[in-house]
């Protein structure tokens, strides 16, 4: 395990992650109609502010089609997320999850997520006992509250889900390196 270019594969990726963002934010409903929208407020004081502005009037079709676009963005950060992790060693299918390191709940969640976006649709189904089990953890380990309002999609918000899973198995990658096994 190298944790120093595990750590820079995390930040790239991090990095990376916040500058797709910039450009397919969360489009509001409320859009529809209007020609331009300023860079969301969570990147407002980034070093890169973004500004649209649409040739035509944004419709309900283009927020649908941006937002689809935006979430598939924070899949591919789970996804890239879970594959560091394994690159580097710090988890695989013979390399368990070491429950004792703080945040291991976290890369727990991530590599579960990652499991449901490639070898399944990425959707939540609310027949699914795993998903239901998943969701209600993510649910209750981030504190989301009443944040979780999609029926068919797991939480997936920048702020209170990708940005926190992606500094806590920073932090889980850190600690276990360290040796820090006295989390329990």
């Amino acid at each position: 395990m190298n944790m120093q270019e595990a750590l820079k594969a995390i930040d790239k990726l991090k990095n990376d992650y916040l500058t797709c963002k910039k450009m397919f934010p969360y489009m509001s409903r409320d859009l529809i109609g209007k020609r331009g929208a300023a860079t969301a407020p969570y990147y407002s004081g980034s070093t890169m502010p973004v500004v649209f502005h649409y040739l035509e009037t944004v419709t309900e079709e283009l927020v649908k089609q941006s937002n689809e676009a935006g979430h598939w963005i924070n899949q591919n950060a789970i996804v890239r997320l879970c594959s560091i992790l394994e690159f580097f060693g710090y988890l695989s299918n013979s390399i368990p999850i070491d429950k004792s390191v703080q945040h291991a709940k976290s890369v727990d969640i991530v590599r579960r997520l990652r499991n449901k976006i490639v070898h399944k649709n990425g959707c939540y189904d609310s027949t699914d006992g795993d998903d239901i089990k998943l969701k209600d953890e993510m649910t209750e380990y981030l504190q989301l509250g009443d944040k979780v309002n999609t029926l068919n999609e797991f939480p997936m918000s920048i702020d209170s889900v990708i940005l926190p899973l992606i500094y806590q198995c920073r932090e889980y990658i850190i600690l276990k390196s360290k040796g820090n096994s006295s989390y329990m």
